[in-house]
């Protein structure tokens, strides 16, 4: 169970804007922002650091820091003078990349070592004590201007510090090792124990993650100590990146967050992806980032998620797009969107129609956040599978250390299909790739009571842990000839008479294979589907169905989550749609949480004690004229006693009068009349009229 907000509502949006003031006419840059906060209802703004050098410039010198703190302390004046509340983002505590300079001349650190050998010349190592005596310093200064909060960027990683892809194999971190683990190996020694092929893994890598994890920790208490020594009632927040990259540097969150916020409750900064638009369904990604973040931290963990924009302007993403962000964050229960709208040194009202988005939207955002802030909120829908320590269970070929970094195909997938979903509780789990060995093995007899989907890596994991007999299969060596899935069963889309019905000809990989594995079914399981090769021939068992001696219910799916064929638009069609609705409808005994029958789409499902929320975005290029689909597990609802409404974009609530709710096996049918534009989202509520 997710605790969205407050239970005694009231709560409204709340824009935090990120800013950087220009070193050169600066005075009139402030002025020109505190009338776009004015103009457009901005309610803090969070100022960056690394004017001297500019942020690309790497760390600050303690100079440049002392001066630059000078020019924030203007701006935070005058921006508090009329009501606006001040935070500060550190632009750079590690480092980001190195830019092409060289901070050696500056800096006597140990700069990071990636898995390769590779040195880079501007961003430190954490566990450098000469590094952390000289970030203390550089927090310090900003700490006396008393911010509201000072915010740690996300350069506060060891992986993505170009040209360093993963940190961090310095002589420092060695040692560390080598104490812990009472032998020193060199850097190519230690990869290739991390890497080996082997369950349970090597002692090198559970050590190793355990090194890794610790630095952080140990870094986010040093900034804590320097920050809260000057300035006791600041808050430190986190920036933060995928959290299956955090999960490879052995990240554990919520010590981390302990140590870097103090007495202070703990406050992120998720990332929503998203630099710049591109394909429209991209945005389920960076969205997916947020809520799989906010299922790892704290639950009392303020969330402020980031919208970003680089380059900057429409040419990099639009205000649509821009807006269909935050309205989803609201939805989530998010009502803190920190926004990266500005390029530094460029006149803040340089995009207006940034500005005008913001100003006009404020009152639908308002009711959105209003309306989850209410009651405890409960996302419903097939429930995500993640694990932090899956890095350490990875399952690796040995060759790159990127292997250990887990694909997530079905967050990306099932929405786009249709359904909700959710990284809390559910009675249907969707699991893929190795983390699920990460579980003891009564976790897994738990799991494996409820429904589940596995792709075949998660299915292989499962069979090599003993467990084939309550999944209903048994999987084997990978396919390199696979054409098409054949559907065998009406139910789950084969068109009656038609011979053959095929949910993808070809496959996607037209070049090869591997991606794809082969299925034994065992005594009692249902195969729905069969993959052929292009003359029509069985090459596996398809989709295979199992209820286990536990009372759960297993799909099992022949391909390969980590090759990237679940989340491949191939993967995608109406005939797949019918066949995942028809699974999830068997897991769940009927009571699919919420499916709606569209392509593209985000469907989102909140229950409240007294409604159920329903949100429906719009990721395609076309128009949906109505929404159709099925909530399941509702109770006591039905057309004559349920009002349903909707908010519109004014954040005015609006009744809907020729909604069609049906009673189904499991649950409801739905036929809202609403249309949904491109870049669009519809808000329903549910409740009874009684």
């Amino acid at each position: 169970m997710v605790n969205f907000g407050g239970k005694g509502g009231g709560l409204k949006a709340r824009y935090m804007l990120r800013y950087t003031i220009p070193v050169k006419g600066y005075e009139q840059c402030v002025n020109k922002l505190i009338d776009y906060c004015r103009d457009n209802h901005v309610d803090e703004v969070l100022l960056f650091t690394n004017g001297i050098r500019t942020w690309m410039g790497g760390i600050e010198t303690v100079d440049e820091a002392e001066r630059y703190s000078r020019v924030v302390g203007y701006g935070m004046d005058k921006l508090r003078s009329i009501g606006v509340d001040v935070s500060i983002n550190v632009v750079c505590t590690i480092g980001h990349n190195d830019f092409n300079q060289d901070l050696r001349r500056l800096f006597p650190f140990q700069f990071q070592v990636d898995v390769s050998g590779v040195e880079s010349r501007a961003c430190a190592c954490p566990l450098d004590p000469k590094w952390q005596s000289h970030i203390s310093e550089v927090y310090r200064i900003y700490a006396s201007l008393k911010p509201r909060i000072i915010w740690v960027d996300d350069d506060f990683r060891l992986h993505n510090h170009p040209p360093v892809r993963w940190g961090c194999f310095c002589p420092i971190h060695l040692e560390e090792f080598a104490r812990r683990f009472g032998k020193y190996l060199s850097r190519e020694e230690l990869v290739r124990e991390v890497l080996k092929p082997r369950y349970p893994p090597t002692e090198e890598r559970r050590i190793w993650l355990e090194v890794l994890g610790d630095t952080m920790i140990r870094a986010a208490t040093v900034l804590e100590k320097a920050v809260h020594q000057v300035s006791p009632d600041t808050m430190i927040g986190l920036m933060t990146s995928s959290p299956e990259v955090h999960c490879v540097e052995g990240r554990r969150w919520r010590e981390l967050l302990k140590a870097l916020c103090g007495q202070h409750r703990p406050i992120i900064r998720p990332t929503l992806g998203n630099y710049s638009e591109g394909d429209k369904r991209s945005l389920l990604h960076g969205l997916t980032l947020t809520l799989h973040t906010v299922a790892l931290v704290p639950k009392d963990t303020i969330i402020c998620p980031e919208v970003e924009n680089w380059p900057y302007t429409v040419f990099s993403k639009s205000a649509k797009f821009t807006w269909l962000q935050i309205a989803l964050c609201q939805l989530h229960g998010f009502p803190n969107i920190t926004l990266n709208l500005c390029s530094p040194g460029a006149p803040i009202d340089e995009e207006p129609k940034y500005g005008e988005m913001l100003k006009n939207s404020k009152p639908f955002f308002n009711a959105i956040a209003e309306l989850v802030s209410q009651a405890e909120c409960v996302p419903k829908g097939v429930g995500l599978f993640f694990h932090e320590r899956g890095a350490l269970f990875r399952l690796t070929d040995g060759k790159s250390w990127d292997e250990l970094v887990a694909r997530r195909p079905w967050d990306l997938t099932l929405p786009l299909l249709g359904f909700s979903i959710t990284y809390g509780e559910s009675d249907v789990y969707a699991v893929s790739g190795d983390s699920i060995l990460a579980l003891s093995d009564s976790e897994l007899k738990e799991l494996l009571k409820k429904g589940l989907i596995l792709d075949a890596d998660a299915a292989k994991a499962l069979c090599m842990r003993g467990f084939s007999h309550l999944i209903g299969v048994e999987v084997g060596e990978a396919i390199y000839n696979g054409y098409a899935e054949e559907v065998l069963d009406e139910e789950f889309g084969k068109r009656p008479g038609e011979t053959p019905t095929y949910i993808a000809a070809p496959l996607q990989n037209l070049s090869g294979g591997g991606w794809l594995r082969t299925i034994k079914p065992l005594p009692g399981a249902r195969v729905v589907s069969q993959i052929v090769d292009n003359e029509g021939v069985k090459l596996t068992d398809g989709l295979t169905l199992f209820e286990n001696e536990l009372g759960g219910r297993v799909a099992v799916f022949p391909h390969e989550g980590k090759s990237g064929e679940i989340e491949a638009i191939s993967f995608r069609n109406w005939i797949r749609q019918i066949q995942i609705k028809a699974t999830i409808d068997w897991l769940s005994k009927g009571k699919t949480p919420f499916f709606v029958k569209a392509a593209d789409v985000i469907p989102v499902r909140i229950d409240q004690s007294e409604r159920i929320i329903l949100g429906v975005a719009n990721l395609s290029s076309d128009n949906i004229q109505e929404i159709n689909g099925f909530i399941g597990g509702v109770k006591a609802l039905d057309q004559s006693n349920c009002k349903v409404s909707w908010i519109d974009y004014d954040g005015s609530i609006k009744t809907i009068s020729k909604a069609v709710l049906k009673e189904a096996k499991g649950g409801f049918t739905i036929k809202i009349p609403l249309e949904v534009e491109p870049l669009g989202l519809r808000i329903m509520v549910l409740e009874p009229t009684g």
